[in-house]
């Protein structure tokens, strides 16, 4: 492997962003339908490039994994975006239903955003297990084949994420029965058809 200065790679990156840049944000574009995301995602790239400037020389096809690259974090941003915009509208939907389920002394928009908070503390793992398997509905096995792990470790997962949420519950308040409620909610979601994905 030939050696190249850091000033060589600087005007490298340099040129590939400059070459690049808008072309991938119109890609990023056409997927999220949103300018500022779209941005977001390419710019994020780019950070990544420049902590790894050895990557400029390494890698054959720098367009190809450039939109590649955008492809993967576009997918990963929809997803993103998609179940947390599901678990908003699951809420917006069920309030009704499951406002008379909760004891009096919790109100309703307190567990929401009690369960929020405790979902947005989960690392990033956990929590991408939990959404999958709560929110989404996907089996360990479908988990475990989205995220490259093993079911056992999307197990493992899933039970640190549930003691964790259990105990930002009873930290607040709560008592484990509003999490066994929104857990029974949300499989009820489900086998009434009540979100469709």
């Amino acid at each position: 492997m030939k050696s190249i200065s850091s000033i060589d790679l600087r005007a490298e990156y340099e040129s590939v962003y400059s070459d690049y840049y808008e072309r991938l944000c119109a890609y990023a574009f056409r997927r999220l339908k949103d300018e500022e995301e779209a941005k977001e995602i390419v710019l994020d790239l780019f950070a990544d490039l420049w902590e790894d400037l050895g990557l400029l020389t390494r890698c054959e096809n720098i367009k190809a994994y450039l939109f590649r690259a955008v492809h993967h974090r576009s997918l990963n941003r929809i997803e993103r975006l998609g179940v947390r915009k599901r678990y908003r509208d699951w809420f917006s939907v069920t309030a009704d239903r499951s406002r008379r389920y909760v004891d009096d002394q919790v109100q309703y928009a307190e567990l929401e955003r009690e369960m929020t908070t405790a979902l947005d503390a989960l690392p990033d793992k956990c929590r991408q297990v939990f959404e999958l398997g709560k929110l989404s509905g996907l089996k360990y096995r479908e988990i475990a084949d989205i995220m490259g792990i093993s079911p056992k470790t999307v197990e493992n997962q899933m039970t640190k994420a549930l003691k964790s949420v259990r105990g930002s519950l009873r930290g607040a308040g709560i008592e484990l029965t509003g999490l066994v409620l929104w857990l029974a909610v949300e499989a009820l979601r489900y086998t009434e058809g009540i979100f469709v994905s």
